[in-house]
């Protein structure tokens, strides 16, 4: 069993995954050591969340963010990428969702500052 990392190395680890993907360095304040204390922090983790294509993390690179989507991204680790959605709306791609995924597909368009 690893030791796990204390608030402060998890950081550490987050603001070096930052600048390796995106060439610059990674502005922390103060909470964000704090935010990431509950989490099992790790490279691999770090990774996934880097370079996967889900739209929740895409471009998105932040503490706030892995740790609002952390659920998400676990599950993506375990089961694979979620549906990615389209860029843009589109009616036949709509009808072609099931019922449940349509609130995903909408909030997706709402982030995109669309509306659906």
């Amino acid at each position: 069993m690893s030791k796990e990392l204390a608030a402060n190395e998890k950081l550490a680890l987050f603001c070096e995954a930052y600048k390796r993907h995106r060439g610059h360095k990674y502005k922390a304040n103060g909470k964000h050591g704090n935010m990431l204390r509950p989490y099992p922090l790790t490279t691999q983790i770090l990774e996934h969340y880097f370079t996967s294509e889900n739209w929740y993390f895409k471009g998105k690179h932040s503490v706030p963010n892995l740790v609002r989507y952390w659920n998400e991204l676990q599950d993506e680790m375990r089961n694979g990428s979620a549906q990615g959605f389209p860029n843009e709306w589109s009616q036949a791609y709509e009808r072609s969702l099931k019922p449940e995924q349509l609130p995903q597909y909408w909030a997706h368009l709402r982030a995109l500052d669309l509306e659906p």
